[in-house]
């Protein structure tokens, strides 16, 4: 398994790291260094992707799988920073040449990016499967227990084999701790079965088994149901430290490398999610801010930024002969106003005021497409059973806090049918 757009975003990192002086937690803000942590999350996302192939999850959950996957990938690269740092000068203190320090810290890419990142990617796609597998089995209810199963063939760890059939009802505290995957590599899967079929299991047996099957030195880190915490990598893991999994800002509500001190890791932890989740936080809030006045008043003129257009949407559309001039989109209250409207709701063709408050969190891993006839671009989200459509005009004239603006603007919003999507004027861009 090789990555060649991370390895070219290394050689681009180590480009930058030749040029510090220092490394520290606000490191990780450089837009150098976010752009290998896009990256690195970029490949673990893929396995996201490919593993709910499978198993379908909604657009929210997804998101929140994502994310995890950017901060674990944020987490990693200070570390890699860290031990990549010392080789920047020789025995005597000076720099080195810089093909002399790329080669040197070739190790530190080896093992991170190559032997490190096949696991990572195995467990991330596992975690998302059987995260998916526990949203589907919590709409069920308790109509059916649960059964632990192995893929009984001699690859399965003995620990993992001794827990295969162990058959307990959902609400059993062994799901929260032993649900797969329980371990690097574990291909173990629960599955639903009837009350009547399998015998309920030993509690008590069941958790002791459970502790046998993920002892060791990260046992803790395998001691977590990805379905319900709704991430791939739980808070403690091979890169952070055994006090996050008590922490209040931990990703879901990591040994160290190198040497780094424990409040440099907790600070980075909470500059990747401040600098990933805030610009989101802010967007979502703003427009459920606007959502409420617009209850009891009209449109004024207030507008929120929502999110930027991808790399890759525009280099479509400049194929198209339209050059945007910004890339960052907007939604204003006249536009919310319109979208939530209630002759649109009678008809059933409206999303609701949370599928739209939900939209900055979306953007980005939304299928994206072009409509060829309006010109426009259409942001496609799956929530609540339903599929959303959200249309962007591109190059908008729009007021914007009062101040007339070209911008690209989120135009309106609602329903559609999955068959619809496939319409001869849309064209798929992502």
């Amino acid at each position: 398994m090789e990555f060649p757009t991370l390895e070219a975003g290394w050689i681009l990192l180590m480009g930058w790291l030749y040029q510090q002086a220092e490394i520290s937690p606000e490191s990780l803000t450089a837009e150098e260094v976010q752009r290998f942590i896009r990256t690195h999350s970029d490949v673990l996302d893929g396995a996201v992707d490919t593993a709910l192939k499978e198993v379908p999850l909604d657009d929210i959950s997804v998101q929140r799988l994502k994310e995890s996957n950017y901060v674990f990938s944020g987490i990693k690269t200070f570390h890699e920073l860290n031990e990549a740092f010392p080789s920047l000068l020789d025995e005597e203190g000076n720099r080195k040449p810089f093909n002399q320090f790329l080669n040197d810290v070739q190790k530190v890419y080896d093992a991170y990016n190559v032997q490190y990142l096949r696991t990572e990617y195995n467990f991330a796609q596992a975690s998302a499967l059987m995260a998916a597998r526990w949203k589907q089995f919590e709409q069920d209810g308790d109509r059916y227990n649960l059964q632990y199963r192995t893929m009984y063939d001699k690859r399965v760890r003995r620990t993992h084999r001794m827990l295969h059939n162990i058959t307990l009802p959902i609400e059993s505290p062994f799901w929260d701790k032993y649900f797969p995957p329980n371990g690097w590599n574990c291909r173990c899967t629960v599955v639903q079965v009837r009350k009547d079929k399998y015998p309920v299991s030993n509690e008590q047996e069941a958790m002791n088994l459970g502790s046998q099957a993920t002892a060791g030195k990260y046992q803790e880190m395998f001691m977590f149901n990805p379905g319900k915490r709704m991430t791939t990598f739980p808070a403690y893991n091979g890169y952070t430290l055994r006090k996050c999994n008590r922490c209040e800002v931990r990703p879901d509500k990591m040994k160290l490398a190198a040497d780094i001190p424990d409040n440099e890791v907790c600070r980075a932890c909470r500059l990747l999610q401040e600098s990933r989740l805030a610009g989101i936080h802010s967007a979502t809030e703003g427009i459920r801010s606007i959502i409420r006045r617009l209850e009891n008043g009209y449109p004024k003129g207030d507008a929120v930024r929502i999110g930027r257009l991808a790399d890759d949407v525009k280099e479509f559309v400049r194929k198209k002969g339209i050059e945007p001039l910004t890339d960052e989109i907007y939604m204003t209250d006249k536009q919310i106003h319109h979208s939530l409207r209630s002759v649109k709701q009678k008809a059933g063709k409206a999303v609701t005021a949370e599928q739209l408050a939900a939209l900055p969190s979306l953007m980005d891993d939304s299928e994206v497409y072009w409509d060829e006839k309006a010109g426009n671009i259409q942001f496609i989200t799956r929530q609540d059973g339903k599929v959303q459509k959200f249309v962007v005009n591109l190059n908008y004239a729009a007021k914007i806090q009062g101040e007339k603006k070209t911008v690209n603007a989120f135009i309106t919003a609602g329903t559609i049918e999955e068959r619809n999507l496939g319409m001869k004027n849309l064209i798929k861009i992502k």
